[in-house]
């Protein structure tokens, strides 16, 4: 069994690794609830992706010596533009091309961790400004426990 800060470091390390992504995105890291201060405050480059685990539902498993564990991670597509906030969802690099690139990488993959390769559950608009859009994509997974 994987505990949720090995699941959510490698989809860092796969983020920050991949050919695509690594191409445009600034940042890449673990969520720490400052989205304004990244946004806003400029504290990180961006475009950037966060990444932070959402929580899990379990349900027994076929046998009563495990139980199986959803666990869901959101992805957070952070991009600005002083051109606008139309700027930051739409130009190469944007939010949008973020989202589909994440997509491409993740969706299937179990990234060589003994979990059900991630499927994506939700994608939905987080903050909006001026000059900013964040979008925050969620995948699911899941691992199975063993109850001792």
């Amino acid at each position: 069994m994987h505990a949720i800060k090995d699941i959510e470091n490698a989809m860092i390390a796969a983020i920050a690794a991949d050919a695509t992504l690594s191409g445009y995105v600034k940042t890449v890291a673990g969520y720490q609830g400052d989205i304004d201060a990244v946004v806003e405050k400029q504290t990180r480059p961006l475009p950037g992706i966060f990444v932070m685990f959402g929580g899990y539902r379990g349900s027994p498993a076929a046998m009563d010596s495990s139980v199986d564990k959803a666990m869901q991670f959101t992805c957070l597509a952070a991009a600005r533009d002083l051109r606008g906030e139309s700027e930051a969802r739409t130009k190469t690099g944007g939010a949008y091309d973020m989202l589909d690139d994440l997509d491409a990488l993740l969706v299937g993959n179990d990234l060589d961790l003994d979990i059900i390769p991630f499927v994506p559950v939700r994608c939905q608009l987080l903050y909006l400004s001026n000059s900013a859009s964040v979008w925050g994509i969620t995948y699911e997974t899941e691992i199975a426990c063993e109850i001792s």
